[in-house]
């Protein structure tokens, strides 16, 4: 895992308190951390939740609405990548049927 942050490096990193980052692990607001002997790790999808939470707590949502928020973002993450992977691959077949033409029309 890049980056792999231990909870209290986790909690410099964001400016939140452990126990801040333990009740919104515990409220389904963060999901787990991989562990390793007994230690979790956070990553980069951890440090940039919690730095939502924070800007939307800053916005007036409550931690409810911000739950509601990031469960429906983690069912729609799917099918984003889907759609960004399709787009690629598109993307990827026009540039090859653009160079394909280019090579007949130069034999």
């Amino acid at each position: 895992m890049a980056e792999a942050l231990t909870i209290d490096e986790l909690a410099r990193a964001t400016g939140m308190t452990v126990r801040n980052i333990r009740s919104h692990a515990t409220r389904g607001l963060l999901p787990p951390p991989e562990v390793r002997a007994r230690t979790g790790y956070y990553g980069p999808d951890h440090v940039a939740r919690l730095e939502l939470i924070l800007e939307l707590q800053a916005a007036g949502h409550n931690l409810a609405g911000i739950r509601h928020l990031s469960d429906a973002l983690d069912r729609l993450r799917p099918l984003a990548t889907e759609a960004v992977v399709a787009l690629f691959h598109q993307r990827m077949s026009h540039r090859t049927d653009k160079a394909f033409l280019r090579a007949l029309e130069k034999q």
